[in-house]
């Protein structure tokens, strides 16, 4: 979109998922990169703009309380608006342990807290991952490992494929977006009933095709 992004951004003061928790910790409280974070982590610039801005000074009372007063909805697309952040600023500064873990977040919350709009939003990250049935998959043998240890997915051929637009690209970050579909996504669909037929027509769809 050649729009600025920020990776500190202090608009999501509303999201259930802004924490003041130490960059140690990813979402939902989970250690990533073995327990610590790497200077050039989202969690770790976030942690550093959090405290450059005096976040952290305010107390956990005081954030729920702040919290408690903003009405469900609004809160509900704050949050929502954050986790998509959150997965674009990893992109941006290629991270894919991080990104991992705010999609397996951002999968839960819509089959938890989509409400209405669940089913159109899950669709169309599916669909995203999924892609043409006729597209070969990211080959398993380049993508990297999710503590971010660079590989073969990571050369200049492998970079550009990924920016490329228009076409589907078969991987983010040099993971697997079918992979990251099956392994990731779908197992938490699973906690809402009403998305089951969902679900099941993408696993039947990922039988079809090479993961």
């Amino acid at each position: 979109m050649q729009a600025w992004l920020a990776l500190g951004d202090e608009a999501f003061g509303a999201s259930e998922y802004r924490s003041s928790l130490p960059s140690t910790f990813g979402p939902g409280g989970s250690a990533v990169m073995g327990g610590s974070a790497a200077s050039d982590s989202l969690a770790a610039l976030q942690q550093h703009h959090a405290s450059a801005s005096g976040r952290h000074e305010a107390s956990a009372a005081r954030l729920a309380a702040s919290l408690a007063a903003i009405p469900p909805d609004e809160q509900r697309l704050v949050s929502f608006a954050h986790l998509e952040h959150q997965l674009a600023a990893c992109r941006e500064i290629r991270q894919p342990a991080e990104y991992s873990a705010w999609l397996r977040v951002y999968a839960h919350a819509l089959a938890d807290k989509g409400g209405q709009l669940a089913e159109r939003q899950v669709r169309e990250l599916c669909d995203e991952l999924l892609g043409p049935l006729d597209q070969p998959s990211l080959s398993s043998h380049s993508q990297p490992s999710l503590d971010g240890a660079p590989t073969a997915a990571h050369t200049p051929a492998a970079e550009m494929a990924e920016t490329a637009p228009l076409a589907w690209q078969p991987g983010v970050l040099g993971l697997c977006k079918r992979m990251l579909l099956r392994e990731v996504v779908l197992p938490e669909l699973t906690t809402n009933r009403a998305l089951q037929r969902i679900l099941t027509e993408y696993l039947d769809q990922l039988g079809g095709v090479t993961v």
